[in-house]
């Protein structure tokens, strides 16, 4: 018996990896509008999330006069689909210029490691009023949100990309995991389909999921339609290995020169007074090992300079160094 639980737990959990590959597309038009919970975003893991309630099925099965419809059964029901729940957080914030503190709340799966990326409604407490917002991990980059809402209509867009550097050695997985919150304000997670990517795709191939859902509900006695659409744009990228700075003068000249490990840029720089602009040299290595330079130009218009590092679950993620440009530069 114990034989047969493992192999029909492998055949369980690999039958949902497959039957969630496809992209989630709802739409509630009848019945209790309000009933409906809403895909809001999803949660990224490098392991697939086994939520699968093998034991309730493994019951059902040895209980049921047709275990040979049963399958069909497990993965098209909710019964045996389990969910992980977040937990509303609060979260103390301080004004770095002021030193003001001030406090927010945001839904956080605790324990679990991953990337995040969706939009959450907080609901109205004693606090204060309910808000809406975006919670974005530090991996997705280029990240864009977009709300809207009106009297009979409410979208919501988000955008993101997954830098993943294509010089390890390894094959990487991800799972996209979907995220829905209940009409009670509470929010869960369930099992998502995953991808994977080898260590020779050259930088520039993309891989783009998007996923997008439409319900009604009643709003004031009147019906309301919500759209939610996310989408996570996965590309390969060399692995900086230097990052150099050029201070650049308006005839050309160079004025000084800096070089960085990638990541190790300090949180701000002061150029001097006679800079133009900044040049961001950023030194990566193909699959074959030849060197490439990739050049940025920042002038007195940008306040901040944007590079890339690789962290240790192979993703390349972007680091903010503040330029603090001298009063002779805001002036010219």
């Amino acid at each position: 018996m114990n034989k047969l639980r493992r192999i029909l737990s492998v055949f369980a959990a690999f039958g949902i990896l497959l039957s969630l590959t496809g992209c989630i597309r709802l739409a509630q038009e009848d019945g209790d509008l309000n009933g409906q919970d809403r895909f809001i975003g999803f949660f990224i893991t490098y392991e697939y999330l086994d939520l699968f309630d093998h034991e309730k099925y493994f019951d059902d099965m040895l209980s049921s006069n047709k275990p040979e419809n049963l399958w069909g059964k497990a993965l098209q029901s909710e019964d045996y689909q389990g969910r992980l729940y977040a937990v509303l957080s609060t979260k103390t914030l301080t004004e770095e210029v002021t030193g003001t503190t001030f406090t927010t709340k945001e839904y956080v799966f605790e324990g679990l490691q991953g990337i995040n990326f969706f939009s959450a409604c907080v609901p109205e407490g004693p606090e204060g009023p309910g808000y809406r917002y975006a919670s974005s991990g530090e991996g997705i980059a280029d990240s864009k949100v977009h709300f809207n809402d009106s009297d009979d209509k409410e979208s919501v867009i988000l955008e993101g990309t997954l830098y993943v550097s294509s010089t390890a050695q390894d094959r990487y997985t991800y799972f996209f995991n979907p995220i829905y919150q209940k009409a009670d304000g509470s929010v869960y997670l369930i099992s998502g389909s995953g991808f994977y990517i080898d260590a020779d795709q050259g930088e520039g191939a993309r891989y783009t999921k998007t996923c997008e859902e439409t319900i009604s509900v009643i709003e004031n006695k009147r019906k309301k339609e919500i759209h939610t659409s996310v989408t996570i744009t996965v590309a390969a990228m060399y692995s900086p290995s230097e990052i150099v700075l050029l201070y650049m003068g308006k005839d050309g000249t160079l004025l000084r020169k800096e070089e960085y490990l990638p990541g190790k840029l300090p949180k701000e720089i002061v150029p001097p007074e006679e800079t133009e602009y900044i040049i961001a040299e950023t030194y990566k290595e193909n699959a074959q090992g030849e060197s490439i330079i990739e050049r940025s130009l920042f002038d007195r218009k940008n306040n901040t300079l944007e590079t890339f590092y690789k962290r240790e679950d192979n993703l390349c993620v972007k680091h903010w160094t503040e330029i603090r440009w001298t009063l002779e530069n805001k002036k010219a």
